[in-house]
């Protein structure tokens, strides 16, 4: 236990602490020694000197040889032995020697039991300890002892009784002494309360004075000192319980001190030394010294374990309660998690519900393949025209040698990462209908999976650009007709200028008078024709007027025909009176070609055109407001 880094000084000032220490507790033991001045039935020097080397080493060693030494030479000199006798040297040297040996043997013990300081607390170190103290006390009574009967000559009996007795006094004191120098240096002993000191100090109260009765009724009852010791057990349970390994080690220091000051104090009174008293005052002492170090060494192991549990309680409560409120919050952040993840997935579920449905409801085919060429979904378009076709391949939907290789091309495009797009033409229900299909690959992770496709019907659309370049054609015909029209007007309007000028010189009786007229009659009629040429070509300016609406439609009726042409049957229906309007007959004209048209666009095989007048009255209404006429 000793620092190594010790200066001399400081050795050299523990070495002579520890000489002077066991020096004065070896005089005071000299006093309880019976016969006063030799062998002592308790020796605290013994256990001062166990301390000493456990706790300071080398120097403590020579400090306490050097004590035990000068001790021997007091001794001598108190009993009238020459100080100076080679004698009185050598055994003064041999009990210094032996006392030296026995501390250092009970150092070693320590050291090996307790390990460190005060790791006295568990009973099994403290009987190791114990043992280890009972079998190093005999180096220096026998050693001492030899030395001893070397010089002077003692029986047998009498060295055996001195031995018993030198050899318990230092198991007690190192029993004894020892332990309250191991519990009373610890600094990390358990400290006192007021409490628990006042208990102390009537405990201690209560020894002095049951030692105190016991040295009174001593000369009549020589047993007294044995019930006394006998009273004092409870005390000692007392303090193991309430005051731990110091306040027991205090307690056997205290108890045991008073007993055989009670003892030599006895024998001094008596004239009488008894052997056997002092002997069993020791076992005595040694058992419950023991037994109380054992159990306050339990006391204090199990005060630590509940310490040591309750703070383990209470670092495990801090530990569970922040535990609890990770998972309290790990929980809450859980929950937003799978609220968020609901809300995602029900945001998903709808998106991709709307992106089915919209492709679902697409006007046009779509569908999409694996990487096999297997269909694996397509929308109802192409369910309508292919029907469900879904872990198809292309082969297996009945095509043609020319769509599958078209179609076998496209797919090896797709699958190359290019998109393809192509025309083509197939006749459905006895009608030829065009398409445009656009074939795309699909991609995850910048490789290709499938493909896509979509085939939209442009049947209709070819038809209104074919209608479209038709009415462009019709147009430029319009103009070439209306421009020849305006010319040829012209040229009737000079005809028929001539004719009149012809009649109006000739006269009515005139036999050419009839011919003019004709003339006039066919170029009117040229002139009519004219004019339903213009209406076509909408060069016709509006002049509104009061006409014959039958007449009108009846003049119009040739000129229908013409334009619905023969599969479609016209029938004209006039009413027998007179109905006049006030319009433009060019734009009469106009609406009636209109509706020839649509109705001939209506049938393109055969079918019946009705054109009736009739005479409606019409409600009072507001300007820009819509009115529902029956047809």
């Amino acid at each position: 236990m000793t620092d190594q880094r010790t200066t001399p000084a400081a050795k050299l000032l523990v070495g002579a602490s520890c000489a002077l220490a066991y020096f004065a507790l070896a005089r005071l033991g000299a006093q309880l020694a019976v016969p006063p001045g030799f062998v002592a039935a308790l020796w605290p020097g013994a256990g001062l000197a166990v301390w000493a080397v456990w706790r300071f080493g080398g120097a403590a060693l020579l400090g306490i040889a050097l004590g035990g030494y000068a001790n021997t030479l007091a001794v001598g000199l108190g009993n009238g032995a020459p100080i100076a006798a080679l004698s009185q040297q050598l055994v003064a040297l041999a009990i210094a020697m032996a006392t030296g040996l026995q501390a250092q043997l009970g150092a070693w013990c320590a050291a090996k039991t307790l390990k460190s300081e005060a790791r006295h607390g568990k009973p099994t170190a403290v009987l190791r300890f114990v043992v280890g103290a009972i079998l190093a006390c005999t180096t220096s009574a026998t050693i001492s002892l030899t030395a001893i009967a070397l010089r002077s000559s003692h029986s047998f009996a009498e060295f055996v009784s001195n031995w018993s007795t030198w050899y318990f006094g230092d198991v007690m004191g190192v029993l004894i002494v020892a332990p309250a120098l191991f519990a009373w240096t610890d600094a990390r002993r358990t400290r006192w309360n007021r409490g628990q000191t006042l208990e102390a100090l009537i405990v201690g109260a209560a020894v002095l004075c049951v030692d105190a009765l016991a040295l009174t009724a001593a000369p009549a009852a020589p047993s007294a000192l044995h019930t006394a010791q006998i009273l004092l057990v409870p005390c000692l349970l007392w303090t193991a319980l309430r005051l731990g390994q110091s306040g027991v080690t205090a307690f056997l220091l205290l108890a045991s001190s008073a007993s055989f000051a009670v003892l030599s104090i006895a024998s001094h009174v008596h004239g009488r030394v008894d052997h056997d008293a002092a002997l069993a005052l020791q076992l005595f002492l040694a058992i419950v010294g023991i037994t109380a170090l054992v159990l306050s060494a339990a006391i204090e192991e199990r005060r630590t374990a509940l310490d040591a549990l309750r703070v383990a309680r209470d670092e495990l409560e801090v530990r569970v309660s922040a535990r609890t409120a990770d998972l309290e919050a790990a929980n809450r952040a859980l929950q937003l998690e799978i609220a968020d993840r609901t809300r995602a997935e029900f945001a998903l579920r709808t998106s991709e519900a709307r992106l089915l449905a919209a492709v679902e409801n697409l006007p046009f085919e779509f569908w999409m393949c694996d990487s096999a060429g297997r269909c694996t979904m397509q929308n109802s378009a192409s369910v309508k025209r292919w029907g469900r076709v879904i872990g198809r391949r292309a082969d297996e939907f009945g095509l043609d040698a020319p769509a599958l290789a078209a179609w076998h091309d496209d797919f090896q495009r797709a699958l190359a990462g290019d998109v393809s797009a192509h025309a083509s033409e197939h006749l459905i229900e006895a009608r030829k209908h065009s398409f445009d299909t656009v074939i795309a690959p699909i991609f995850e992770a910048d490789a290709v999976v499938g493909v896509l496709g979509v085939n939209i019907d442009v049947t209709d659309v070819r038809d209104l650009q074919a209608q479209l370049v038709q009415s462009h054609k019709l147009e430029s015909i319009g103009r070439v007709a209306g421009g020849i029209a305006h010319d040829f007007n012209n040229l009737l309007t000079a005809i028929v200028g001539y004719a009149e000028v012809a009649q109006a010189r000739l006269g009515p009786e005139s036999s050419e008078a009839a011919d003019i007229k004709e003339i006039q009659r066919i170029a009117m009629r040229a002139a009519e024709l004219t004019r339903q040429l213009l209406v076509f070509a909408r060069k016709q300016s509006v002049v509104p007027r009061v006409v014959e609406l039958d007449a009108l439609v009846l003049s119009f009726e040739k000129m229908l025909r013409r334009v619905i042409g023969e599969h479609i049957e016209l029938i004209v229906r006039t009413r027998s009176a007179p109905a006049r309007i006030k319009a433009d007959p060019t734009q009469i004209d106009q609406v009636l070609m209109n509706l020839a048209v649509n109705a001939r666009d209506a049938m393109p095989t055969r079918g019946t055109l009705t054109i009736e007048t009739s005479v409606t009255t019409v409600p009072a209404i507001g300007r820009g407001r819509d009115v529902n006429i029956a047809p």
